[in-house]
């Protein structure tokens, strides 16, 4: 019988989504037992080049090794010039279409859905639609890569290809801070009211008297809730030494989106000019909580270099502290990290965040942390008591 192979091709992402579309698809293809392809991945989006021109260097999947790793070994197979490429394409919809759910009804529509042919044939991958029932279908029946395909192994090997400096100060206890703002946040204007700039909120651009009386914020948090967060845990765990990194991309998509949008908001010339002054200075008093602060240093800003540092750092530390406005540290670690480490501190309002789409047991490798009522005591356990998931030099504050 003549081969299948296969090859994915991602959405127009952020790099963890395209990594979380590899892994799923990845594995479903190797069950089917097609022989992967390697489509060159790329993340306009990550690399900042759908706000600015590209810069020279490595993009971001060359950055964390993945493109070059299946370059060196990928071999020219000829499949023939003449073969049309089937794409598949998936998402959550077709689940309830596969009856039980099960991985084997989901391989048997790919193979019902591509026919059989009497050549080679590529099957093309592709997301579309929501995903977290498919690929929490695919982690849990296959939690580990059927070829032995070891990601956070090509970091280290990218790393010493091409080395980068550590951020990180002493050898301590490494803790990072991953503050989302750019096209989630909520933008503070210099009269004291909030804009929603978030698409995926039916309210965008919707101008509040207050961040409180904004609708649905669970999704939303303000910096200064993770300065609290973060002192308090730093009391709790009462570090010998400790180096922490908070990073963030900074309001500027926001801002540029409300600047683009000022017919929509109906304000006076005068609120437009006090507006357009504040934009300046707009970070550094969004994160004014965490100047000065002993052993924090703040990255705020979104290039490819603050990107690499924020990977790299991430991947170094012993805690990293997110919410769930955002999923990038989450697909990150579970993509990259360590069997153990980085321990991942997913804060939440309302509801327990489900990651299980990028890795067969989400509970078991994140820690989720209610903001508005944090159960230190297990958090500390899950930190400090399970061997496990220690963190080096580590003293806990009864």
């Amino acid at each position: 019988m003549a081969k299948t192979f296969f090859t994915i091709e991602p959405t127009y992402s952020g790099f963890t989504d395209q990594l979380t579309q590899f892994s799923a698809f990845y594995k479903l293809g190797l069950h089917l037992g097609y022989d992967y392809l390697h489509t060159a991945f790329i993340s306009h989006r990550s690399n900042g080049s759908d706000i600015a021109p590209p810069v020279a260097g490595p993009d971001i999947h060359g950055f964390i090794g993945l493109n070059a790793h299946f370059q060196r070994r990928q071999q020219t197979i000829a499949i023939g010039a003449n073969v049309e490429p089937i794409v598949m394409r998936l998402s959550d919809d077709i689940v309830p279409a596969v009856a039980t759910g099960s991985l084997a009804e989901l391989a048997g529509h790919v193979e019902r859905s591509i026919g059989r042919t009497s050549g080679p044939a590529l099957v093309k991958f592709q997301l579309d639609g929501e995903r977290k029932r498919i690929f929490s279908l695919i982690h849990a029946a296959i939690p580990q890569f059927q070829d032995g395909l070891d990601l956070p192994a090509l970091y280290v090997d990218a790393r010493v290809r091409a080395p980068i400096a550590t951020l990180h100060h002493g050898d301590g206890l490494k803790i990072v801070v991953h503050i989302r703002q750019g096209d989630t946040s909520v933008v503070e204007t210099p009269w004291g009211s909030f804009i929603p700039v978030w698409s995926h909120r039916g309210d965008q651009l919707v101008e509040y008297e207050s961040f409180a009386s904004i609708p649905s914020t669970q999704w939303q948090f303000e910096v200064g809730q993770y300065r609290q967060f973060l002192d308090e845990l730093l009391a709790r765990l009462a570090p010998a030494r400790s180096s922490t990194l908070v990073f963030s991309d900074g309001a500027d998509r926001g801002l540029k989106l409300i600047e683009s949008s000022l017919e929509k908001l109906a304000w006076s010339p005068e609120q437009i000019a006090s507006f357009n002054q504040a934009t300046a200075g707009y970070d550094q008093r969004q994160f004014a909580c965490f100047a000065g602060m002993e052993g924090i240093e703040l990255h705020v800003g979104e290039t490819p270099l603050k990107l690499f540092q924020l990977v790299h750092s991430m991947l170094e530390a012993d805690i990293v502290v997110v919410s769930n406005q955002q999923r990038m540290a989450p697909k990150l670690v579970a993509n990259l990290g360590r069997e153990n480490s980085p321990k991942v501190i997913v804060l939440y309002k309302q509801a327990i965040p489900n990651n299980s789409d990028v890795i067969c047991n989400d509970q078991g490798r994140f820690i989720y942390v209610d903001i508005a009522n944090p159960d230190f005591d297990s958090l500390l356990r899950r930190l400090g008591n399970d061997p496990a998931i220690s963190c080096p030099g580590v003293t806990i504050n009864d």
